[in-house]
């Protein structure tokens, strides 16, 4: 019986260490952000949100960590695109990430990408209407100035 359980193990261990492991790029892309991007052109833009999968490493403090990871994925990301970069929105200081207006084709290639955890459509926030300001006393606030 323990020659059978030794065989096995073997045999499991040889195949998990076999190849890399691959990473499915559409499951690092949230469903909301394929749907916008099936419909639409190569060239059409979508504002989003790129996680960094980072750490901060010793000796580092947070901010100085996530301005690094961010510069080696934008820095990486233009040279492998002839110098073309990304349209930045924001870098966040107190996240590992970034925003920018991507195209299908640079979603897909930062979904490729190892140190990128997932890309998610960036929220838009429509404008509250005046009738709910009494409420929050936002009224009161713009008054005061």
């Amino acid at each position: 019986m323990n020659l059978l359980a030794t065989a096995c193990l073997l045999a499991a261990s040889t195949t998990v260490g076999a190849g890399p492991v691959s990473i499915d790029p559409d499951a690092k892309i949230q469903p909301d952000l394929i749907r916008a991007l099936e419909g639409s052109g190569d060239t059409a833009r979508v504002r989003a949100i790129v996680s960094l999968q980072a750490e901060q490493p010793p000796g580092l403090d947070r901010a100085a960590a996530i301005a690094a990871a961010q510069d080696r994925v934008l820095g990486a990301f233009t040279a492998e695109n002839n110098g073309l970069g990304l349209a930045v929105l924001t870098r966040y200081r107190t996240l590992f990430g970034f925003s920018a207006e991507l195209n299908r084709g640079q979603v897909t290639a930062l979904a490729r990408r190892g140190d990128v955890s997932y890309i998610e459509e960036m929220p838009v926030h429509e404008k509250v209407w005046p009738e709910s300001q009494p409420l929050t006393d936002v009224d009161l606030a713009q008054m005061a100035g």
